[in-house]
Parts: C-alpha cells; structure tokens; sequence
C-alpha cells in the first residue's frame, strides 16, 4: 500500500522505512496521495496512516458517507458542534473524540462494525449479544456533560462530570 500511494502522489511526512528480510515497516505518516490509492479505501490497521486536510466539516462528512462505513472514526476536534454533527450525520462501528484507540480499550464498551466493516461486536457481554444495536463513542477528559455513551459505565477516568 505505501508504494501504491506514492506511485500516487502520496509524500511520505514521517517513517517509511521498509525492510522485507524483517517484515518490518515503521510506522508512517503519508499525505497528498490521490483518492483512488488503496490506502484510501482499505481498513488500515497500522503502521501506515494517510493524513487528509479538510477546510470544509461538509467535505469531511461528504467522503466519509460516500465509502462503506469505517470500523472507527477518530475526530479530532476542539469544536463540540463539529463534533456533534460529524456523529449524528456519519455512521461507523464506533467513535473517538480527541483520542486513539480508547474506544477498543475500555472493557466495558462493545467493540465491532457496521455493515462493510464486520458485524456484531466484542467485549465483555456485548461479544454475546451481536450484532450491536448502536455505536459507542468515548470522549476522555471532555468538558461536555457526558463524556461517554451513556451504557458506557465508564471509571472514573471517564465518567461523566
């Protein structure tokens, strides 16, 4: 994948180092790549990350709707109404606010996807009860009412304020 996005226009910011004697690839950042590189249309799982600016949350929220729903979605944002839009107009097997991976972490939240990206979930009871019935979403250190899905049952760490 790293060689078809920079046959395709992607410049690699940080990493990119390949060895295949050791099957390894550092981890690395790529951006500028065109949108059909496989990349882009892929469940990336690490260690290549495309990096993708937007100017515009409906562009964002136009190319997210417009491939199958993602696994995860991780946002970025210090804006609680870009926040709440991107959440209520996307859809995906679940939701990060201002953090990695700590949706999958928390052993009290169900982790799966939705449609392209797998169904059901895993965790806890919810690996029984599939396929899950709504995406969870966690915002650590959130200065929103609620910093979790409400059947998140969160420590304290997360807990609502």
């Amino acid at each position: 994948m790293l060689d078809d996005a920079k046959a395709k226009g992607g410049k690699v910011l940080l990493g990119g180092t390949v060895d295949d004697a050791d099957s390894y690839i550092a981890p690395t950042l790529i951006e500028g790549m065109s949108p059909d590189a496989r990349i882009m249309h892929e469940e990336v799982f690490g260690p290549l990350l495309p990096v993708i600016t937007f100017t515009d949350l409906s562009e964002v929220i136009q190319r997210i709707n417009a491939d199958p729903k993602p696994l995860a979605l991780y946002l970025y944002s210090k804006n609680e109404r870009h926040v709440q839009r991107v959440l209520a107009e996307t859809s995906s097997g679940g939701a990060c606010i201002n953090h990695c991976l700590i949706q999958y972490m928390h052993p009290n939240l169900p982790f799966g996807g939705v449609n392209n990206s797998g169904l059901g979930s895993s965790h806890g009871i919810f690996g029984f009860k599939a396929p899950a019935t709504s995406a969870p979403w966690c915002a650590p250190r959130s200065r929103w009412r609620r910093s979790c899905s409400p059947r998140a049952r969160c420590p304290t760490r997360c807990a609502p304020p």
